[in-house]
């Protein structure tokens, strides 16, 4: 149906529907889903969609849900963490380059970090590693972004913003 936002409620096991059609309003793929959420502080929640790699802010009480953008033409907003009135995302699709970016919802400031070129060595020689495997992006206590490998790899990368 264009995609939903639900609300679950453990104590009396309702669900709520808080917006419907989402995805359909906001000219996304219809077709779309949910990849990525994260809550900031303020109870508001954030969705990285898979096809189209749009971030959407719901909020929770009202059920408005704002359209920030999409984050890369790849698609795939993969991963989103939250620190310090900053959102860190994840984009980019199977086979293109993962970009990391930030998001600040009291500015509306969104900046793509520079493109990762991310090498490891080997004994007998160099390899430059194919960023579009990067997947899963977790903020580190002490500021670091680990991104880690959805391929056989499995190598672990840290950033520091």
């Amino acid at each position: 149906n264009g995609g939903s936002f639900f609300r679950f409620n453990p104590k009396t096991k309702v669900v709520d529907t808080l917006k419907s059609n989402v995805l359909n309003e906001t000219g996304g793929d219809s077709y779309d889903c949910a990849a990525s959420f994260v809550v900031t502080p303020d109870n508001k929640i954030y969705c990285g969609t898979f096809l189209d790699g749009k971030l959407l802010e719901l909020n929770p009480v009202t059920g408005d849900v704002r359209d920030l953008g999409i984050t890369s033409r790849t698609g795939n907003l993969s991963s989103l963490a939250f620190k310090n009135g900053i959102l860190y995302g994840l984009t980019g699709s199977f086979d293109s380059k993962a970009r990391p970016f930030t998001y600040e919802p009291a500015t509306g400031t969104y900046k793509k970090m520079p493109k990762l070129k991310v090498y490891f060595e080997n004994t007998d020689k160099k390899y430059k590693y194919n960023t579009g495997n990067l997947f899963g992006l977790v903020l580190l206590p002490d500021g670091t972004i680990a991104m880690g490998e959805k391929d056989y790899n499995g190598h672990l990368y840290t950033w520091k913003p």
